[in-house]
C-alpha cells in the first residue's frame, strides 16, 4: 500500500548556493539573487537573507587589495610577483581552514541565539512581487532566481550575510535541509558580486570586474577579470 504524499509546502528545502549580483555603478538599485538547492518548490519557495555578522578590517582590506593588482594587471612584473604572493597565501588560508571554521562556528552560533532582526523574505506576503523562477527537478539539482529592485538596504561592504530557503514560508533550513537552530552548520553564505561595465582606452567592449566575496576570518577573494 503506497503512503499518500506530502504536501508540498512540508518539504524541506535544501539549499548548496546563494549569491547575489550587484551593479557597483548603481549598487542601490536592482540586484539578483541566484540561488542553488533540491526540493524548491515552485510558487511556494520563499528564501531568506539575514545579516550574520560584520566583516573584519582584514576581510575589508583583503578584498580591495584583490580590486586593486586585478585592476593594474597591464603592468605584467608587479602582477605575477603579487599574483604569487597571492597563491601562497590562498594556500596558507586552505591549511588553516579547518580552524578558520571553529572559531567562525562559534560566532555563528552566538549569533543565530538572537532574533535575526535585519532580515528580509522574498517573495513579500502581499503578492506584489513575481514568484521566485525555479528551473530544473524537484529531487535534482534546481537553479532559482529573482530580483529585488531596490537592493539599499544590502551593506555588503561591511556586512556577511547568510540564505536559507523555505517552501511553508515557517521553517527555513540551508544546507541538507536541515534548520540551523538544529545545527549552524547548515548556514549558507551569501556570495555577493559585484559586477562593474566599463569602455576601455581605445577600445569600444565593455570589461566586466566580477568580485566574489566568501565568508571567513581571512576571506578568500575572487576577482575575475572578463573581456
Amino acid at each position: 500500500e503506497s503512503k499518500p504524499l506530502e504536501p508540498l509546502w512540508r518539504i524541506l528545502g535544501i539549499l548548496n548556493s546563494a549569491q547575489v549580483v550587484v551593479n557597483v555603478s548603481n549598487p542601490d538599485g536592482k540586484i539578483i539573487f541566484h540561488i542553488g538547492g533540491q526540493r524548491m518548490i515552485p510558487k511556494y519557495l520563499s528564501v531568506k537573507i539575514f545579516e550574520l555578522r560584520d566583516k573584519t578590517q582584514e576581510e575589508i582590506d583583503q578584498e580591495q587589495k584583490g580590486i586593486y593588482y586585478k585592476y593594474n594587471k597591464n603592468n605584467l612584473k608587479p602582477l605575477n610577483v603579487h599574483s604569487s604572493q597571492s597563491l601562497i597565501t590562498l594556500q596558507h588560508q586552505k591549511d588553516n581552514k579547518q580552524q578558520i571554521s571553529i572559531n567562525t562556528n562559534l560566532k555563528i552560533k552566538q549569533k543565530l541565539l538572537l532574533d535575526q532582526t535585519n532580515e528580509i523574505i522574498y517573495p513579500p506576503e502581499d503578492g506584489s512581487s513575481i514568484p521566485i523562477q525555479i528551473e530544473g527537478e524537484i529531487e535534482n539539482e534546481q537553479k532559482a532566481t529573482f530580483e529585488m529592485n531596490d537592493g539599499s538596504w544590502l551593506n555588503y561592504k561591511k556586512k556577511i550575510y547568510a540564505a536559507l530557503i523555505s517552501n511553508d514560508r515557517n521553517i527555513f533550513t540551508g544546507r541538507d535541509g536541515i534548520d540551523i537552530q538544529d545545527d549552524s552548520n547548515a548556514i549558507v553564505i551569501l556570495e555577493v558580486i559585484i559586477e562593474e561595465e566599463q569602455k576601455e582606452e581605445g577600445k569600444g567592449f565593455p570589461i566586466g570586474a566580477i568580485v566574489g566575496i566568501a565568508v571567513g576570518a581571512l576571506a578568500t577573494i575572487a576577482v575575475i577579470i572578463i573581456i
